[in-house]
Parts: C-alpha cells; sequence; structure tokens
C-alpha cells in the first residue's frame, strides 16, 4: 500500500500545434527513502542544438545521487550541466549555440529544495492560490521590476524571448531556496510554452478539479493547445 504522505508525481510534454520537434524535457525520480526529484527543461539553439542541450541536461539530472547528496548538490549539478553543454558546443560545430533553461525541484520530508535558470517556472499551489516560485530570467521581467512594464504586458511582451540567464551560457547564477510542503498542496513546474499561453487565472481552476494530478496535467495540456499552443508544452505536477 502506497504511504500517504510520500509525494505523487505526473508529467506531460507535447510538441505544441506549430513545432515540428519538441526541444523540452522533464524527468521524475522517486526514490526507496521518499526523496522525489523532478524538473522541466526547454532546450534552445535549434535544430539539433535544442534538443541536444535538453537531453543533456536530463541526463545529468538523472545521473544525480538522489539518496546521498544535499540541496547544495543541485548547484552542483547545475553548474555540471553547463559544463556539459560548453563541452558539446566545443565538439559538435552543429550544435553551436545550444543551451537550456533547467527548473529542478528536491523533495523531502516535506521540505520543497528548488534550483532555477532560465524562464521555465516552479509555482506552489495551496489553499487554492497559485504562487509562482521561481523569478523568469528575461528581459521582459528586468523591464518589469524597473516599473517599465505592467502586469499584463510583462505576461505578453515579446522581450520574454531574450534570455539573461540560462545553462550552457559563459555566465550563469542560477536562482534557489527552500519552502515547506504539506499534505493537500500541489507544486506545478511548467515549461514556458504553457506559462506564456495560460496566464495564473486560467491555471488555478484546473488545479481545483476534482480527480487525479493525470487528469490535471491533461487538462493543462488541452488549456493550453486551445490557447494557441505555439511552443512546445512541458508540466509536472506533485501532489503530497
Amino acid at each position: 500500500m502506497r504511504d500517504h504522505t510520500m509525494p505523487k508525481a505526473f508529467g506531460l510534454t507535447h510538441p505544441g500545434l506549430l513545432r515540428q520537434r519538441n526541444e523540452d524535457r522533464y524527468l521524475i525520480r522517486e526514490s526507496a527513502s521518499g526523496r522525489v526529484l523532478v524538473a522541466v527543461i526547454d532546450g534552445m539553439g535549434g535544430q539539433p542544438a535544442g534538443e541536444l542541450a535538453a537531453e543533456l541536461a536530463r541526463e545529468r539530472l538523472a545521473a544525480f545521487p538522489l539518496d546521498e547528496a544535499g540541496p547544495e548538490d543541485l548547484h552542483q549539478c547545475i553548474a555540471a550541466i553547463n559544463n556539459d553543454l560548453e563541452e558539446a558546443e566545443e565538439r559538435e560545430p552543429a550544435a553551436y549555440g545550444l543551451g537550456c533553461t533547467v527548473t529542478a525541484a528536491l523533495i523531502h520530508e516535506r521540505s520543497v529544495h528548488w534550483i532555477h535558470v532560465g524562464d521555465c517556472r516552479l509555482y506552489h499551489f495551496r489553499a487554492s492560490t497559485l504562487t509562482q516560485i521561481t523569478t523568469d530570467h528575461n528581459m521582459a521581467q528586468f523591464l518589469y521590476e524597473e516599473g517599465k512594464l505592467t502586469p499584463e504586458e510583462l505576461r505578453t511582451s515579446p522581450m520574454r524571448n531574450l534570455l539573461d540567464q540560462a545553462c550552457g551560457g559563459s555566465f550563469m547564477a542560477a536562482d534557489s531556496g527552500v519552502f515547506t510542503f504539506a499534505p493537500g498542496e500541489m507544486l506545478l513546474l511548467s515549461s514556458d510554452g504553457l506559462h506564456d499561453e495560460l496566464a495564473e487565472e486560467k491555471i488555478t481552476p484546473l488545479l481545483c478539479l476534482d480527480g487525479s494530478i493525470e487528469a490535471m496535467a491533461q487538462a493543462l495540456i488541452a488549456a493550453t493547445l486551445k490557447a494557441g499552443g505555439k511552443d512546445n508544452i512541458t508540466v509536472v505536477l506533485v501532489s503530497l
């Protein structure tokens, strides 16, 4: 019988309606000790660079020593991804300009330790309220913080596509943090293909639906496609 205090995770990805390939990846790993590692990755740089970058990042996270590692090891893992991408760019001329954005969360003993580079996102859903934990690393966010964009302009600005942080760059500094995770709450990790199409007021009702996190994830993908589906779409949900 499943321990109901153990997190349950589910992920889905979709290429969207306009892209031929899917450069998004996600990862879900669970250990016997109850630790869970989840991540959403968005590759950049065009073909074949974007897919290669996302796959290399996923492979590095898949090798993360889940049972032995502490939260500080997440920083080392992201630094290793950055190195992997720089080496791949030197090794494979076709991969010039490759990079990826990564948002990952390590759940252990009702704590969520997260790390973030780029514009994938981590949200915390509790008491029917959705809270964005991460901050996008792009020029639109910078202009918003400078008071030059309104919240609605922030969501639709083309400056969202200009990243100032990503794995694979010569300068990369990840954000990180920790918060508590209680029974009845959920985590949502998404690539920008989802949250650029769906405002938070559209996401929240879908997380309030009765049913499984699998059904919620499917509803989020369907709503994103209905809203346009212009980019690859990835979602990971974790419930406790």
